[in-house]
C-alpha cells in the first residue's frame, strides 16, 4: 500500500541544506505538513520564504544538546514521518579527531536523543552515504558491496544505520536507508568541489588538481525523486542512489572548463616518489605568469600557533600594498578561509574554506583583494606564507571572524585571538 503523504506530519532534520530544502518544497507540493529542525536559525537562506509565510515550521535545535531537545520535544509529538538528513561533514580530512568527535556527537548521539522524543512515527527515511563502502571492491557498487569505511564520516553513517535498524525493529516502524553518492546541482555548498572549480573557471584562473580521485555524481533532482519514491513505498528497504558511472576529478574539471568556455588551465601536481619519499614542484613562476596570476614573491613568513582553536585574521591590505598569498600548513592542521572582497567579482562576499595540513600537502592561493584567515585544529601548528607584497601596517585592514554578514562557520571554539583581530569592525560597503 502506498503511504499517503497528504496531511501527514513530516519532520526533516538538516532541512536547511541542499537536499533538505528541495525535499521540503516537494513535500509541500504533495500537501504534507512540514517541520524543519536545524541548529542555526540564521542559516535559513533556502527556506526563509517558507518560514516567513508559515508554510512550514522551523525549530531551532542542536541535536547534540540534550536539554534543548527535551525543551522542543512537545513540538514534535505529532510527527508521523522522520526524514533524517542531518550529518556532520565540516572536516574534509577523513580521519581527523575533530571529524570523529562531531560524527559521534551528531550522527549517533543526536539520532538517539531525537528518536526518544518521537512517539508516533509511521516511517523513517535515513540518508546514509556511499562513504560506507570506502574504496569499494568493485564498481559500480551495489547494496551487497562489502562495508569498508575509510573515514569517520563513513563509520558514523554506518553506525547510525545499525542503530536505526535496531530502533525500527523494536518499535515496528518501517525504515528506508538510502546510500547516496556525490550530489551536485543547485544550492550546493560553496566549499564543495564543483562550485569551487566553477568559480575558478569563470575567473579564468589556473586550477590546481592535486588529487586523482573519482566519484559517482548524481543530480539533486534525481535524489529528490528517489527520496519521494522511497517515502511513498514506506517499507524496510536499503538502496544505493547513484548513476553507477565513475567520473574522474580531472574529467569533471575539464567538463566545467568546456561548459563555461573558460580560459583556465589545469595544473596537476605530480609526485616523484622513491624509497626516500617524494619530490613535487609546488611553485612555478612561469606557469603563474602564463595564467595571469601574481608570480612576484617579495616576502616569506612563518606563523607558529601554540593552541588549538587559535584564530588569525581575517586580514587584507589596501592598495597600493594589496597582494597575493600562497599559504601552506607545514606542521599540524588549520581550517583556512578566503573571503572575496572584490566588488566587481562574480563571487563578491563569498567565502571558501579548506583544511590544510602537514599530511595533505594542499596550498591555498589568496588573490589580491581577498581577505584571509584561519583557525588552528591542533596545538603547535605552523603556517608558511609566500607573499607578493611586504606587510605594511599603514595599509592593513581586517574583517571580524564572526561577522554575521558572512556567517563563516569556524569549526572550533575560539581559544586564542589577538585583541586587534577580535576588534575588527563589521563589514560595510
Amino acid at each position: 500500500m502506498t503511504f499517503k503523504i497528504a496531511e501527514k506530519n513530516f519532520l526533516i532534520t538538516g532541512g536547511t541544506g541542499q537536499i533538505g530544502s528541495f525535499l521540503t518544497e516537494k513535500l509541500l507540493e504533495n500537501k504534507a505538513n512540514v517541520t524543519v529542525i536545524g541548529r542555526n536559525g540564521n542559516d535559513l537562506k533556502e527556506i526563509q520564504d517558507l518560514v516567513d509565510t508559515k508554510k512550514i515550521k522551523f525549530v531551532e535545535c542542536d541535536l547534540t544538546n540534550e536539554n534543548r531537545i527535551k525543551t522542543v520535544g512537545p513540538l514534535l509529538q505529532n510527527v508521523d514521518f522522520l526524514v533524517h538528513l542531518s550529518s556532520e561533514f565540516r572536516f574534509p580530512e577523513p580521519n581527523s579527531l575533530s571529524s570523529a568527535h562531531h560524527t559521534v556527537e551528531l550522527d549517533i548521539k543526536g539520532t538517539i536523543l531525537l528518536l526518544q522524543q518521537l512517539k508516533q512515527l509511521q516511517g523513517i527515511l535515513f540518508t546514509s552515504s556511499a562513504a560506507v563502502y570506502g574504496k569499494p571492491s568493485y564498481l559500480p557498487t551495489d547494496e551487497l558491496c562489502p562495508i569498508r569505511p575509510i573515514s569517520f564520516y563513513g563509520c558514523g553513517k554506518f553506525a547510525t544505520e545499525k542503530y536505526l535498524k535496531l530502533h525500527s525493529s523494536n518499535k515496528d516502524i518501517p525504515l528506508t536507508i538510502l546510500r547516496i553518492s556525490t550530489v551536485y546541482g543547485q544550492r550546493d555548498r560553496s566549499n564543495q568541489m564543483i562550485p569551487i572549480f566553477t568559480r575558478k573557471a569563470l575567473r579564468n584562473e589556473l586550477i590546481k588538481l592535486n588529487e586523482n580521485g573519482s566519484r559517482d555524481l548524481i543530480h539533486i533532482s534525481d535524489v529528490i525523486e528517489a527520496i519521494m519514491s522511497a517515502i511513498k513505498l514506506n517499507q524496510n528497504n536499503l538502496f544505493n542512489i547513484g548513476t553507477g558511472i565513475k567520473f574522474s576529478n580531472h574529467f569533471i574539471l575539464k567538463k566545467i572548463i568546456e561548459i563555461t568556455k573558460s580560459q583556465s588551465k589545469i595544473l596537476r601536481l605530480e609526485k616523484s616518489e622513491d624509497e626516500r619519499g617524494f619530490f613535487s614542484n609546488v611553485w612555478n613562476k612561469k606557469i603563474f605568469q602564463e595564467n595571469n596570476l601574481n608570480a612576484d614573491i617579495t616576502e616569506l613568513n612563518i606563523a607558529f600557533n601554540k593552541k588549538k582553536g587559535t584564530i588569525r585574521g581575517l586580514h587584507y591590505q589596501l592598495p597600493p600594498s594589496e597582494g597575493a598569498k600562497l599559504v601552506r600548513c607545514t606542521r599540524g592542521r588549520i581550517w583556512d578561509v578566503i573571503l572575496d572582497l572584490r566588488p566587481n567579482s562574480k563571487t563578491f562576499k563569498e567565502w571558501y574554506g579548506v583544511e590544510l595540513s602537514y599530511d595533505n600537502y594542499k596550498a591555498n592561493y589568496v588573490p589580491e583583494g581577498c581577505a584571509h584567515g584561519y583557525q588552528t585544529l591542533e596545538d603547535n601548528t605552523e603556517v608558511f606564507y609566500l607573499n607578493s607584497q611586504v606587510y605594511n601596517l599603514d595599509f592593513e585592514k581586517g574583517i571580524n571572524y564572526s561577522d554575521p554578514a558572512f556567517n563563516i562557520p569556524f569549526p572550533l571554539k575560539v581559544t586564542m585571538i589577538s585583541k586587534k583581530d577580535s576588534s575588527w569592525q563589521l563589514f560595510k560597503l
